[in-house]
């Protein structure tokens, strides 16, 4: 038995483990927001250590210090007594308490940018005569600047190129952890100590074995700096 919580018995009102398919450690179903019939369940669950992308929900809030099996509990028994309250009506909405389907690729705070565009506002339409009127007084206004200025001297191609060597966009690549703003970097060092131990527990005990060139470190960095980000 191994629950987030620290606690060997589940949630008031509740009976419902799920047992992990590559430790075998048990879990209580409402503390890591999993499904409480079994139906519902995965085919093949893993737990928080050994497939941390699938809980980056619970990941992030552990990592913040955050007690999120105490809220997930909390909206389970709020919805437990209004399912009482609407005994025999039909359900429709998904269960709050569930875990949020988040991907490695959605920043800490949970939320999917939602970049909608408003289509742009259609330019006005000019009459040809005015346009051709406003082409003349650009020309005219060119010529007046270029008089008297001599052409600026081109610069190769290639220089400029390797002038421009940009840094990474730690807002929108997988960077290393050093890299991070400072608070985005403690998320992410706590993240990976998570990993780093659970990775080198599981090496010691024979049950992982680390590729030539890798350590626990390493493999801790490179996943926190996945789902962080």
């Amino acid at each position: 038995m191994r629950c987030i919580c620290g606690e060997p018995d589940p949630p008031a009102g509740t009976s419902a483990f799920i047992a992990c398919d590559t430790c075998e450690a048990w879990q209580h179903s409402v503390c890591l927001g999993e499904a409480l019939e079994e139906a519902e369940q995965p085919d093949n669950y893993y737990c928080e250590q050994c497939a941390p992308e699938d809980h980056v929900e619970t990941v992030q809030a552990l990592g913040r210090g955050e007690r999120i099996w105490e809220t997930r509990h909390k909206i389970f028994q709020n919805e437990k007594k209004m399912g009482k309250s609407r005994k025999g009506a039909k359900k429709t909405t998904r269960p709050g308490w569930l875990k949020k389907q988040l991907s490695t690729e959605q920043t800490d705070s949970g939320a999917v940018s939602e970049a909608r565009s408003e289509p742009p506002e259609p330019a006005p339409v000019e009459s040809q005569e005015g346009s051709n009127k406003r082409k003349r007084e650009d020309v005219k206004e060119e010529e007046t600047k270029t008089e008297g200025e001599q052409p600026a001297q081109a610069q190769p191609e290639r220089q400029d190129k390797r002038r421009k060597s940009a840094a990474p966009d730690v807002k929108t690549e997988v960077v290393d952890i050093d890299q991070l703003p400072e608070g985005r970097k403690k998320i992410a060092v706590a993240l990976s100590k998570i990993i780093t131990d659970e990775v080198n527990s599981r090496a010691k005990a024979g049950a992982y074995k680390m590729r030539e060139g890798e350590t626990a470190k390493s493999i801790g960095d490179r996943y926190a700096s996945l789902i962080e980000y």
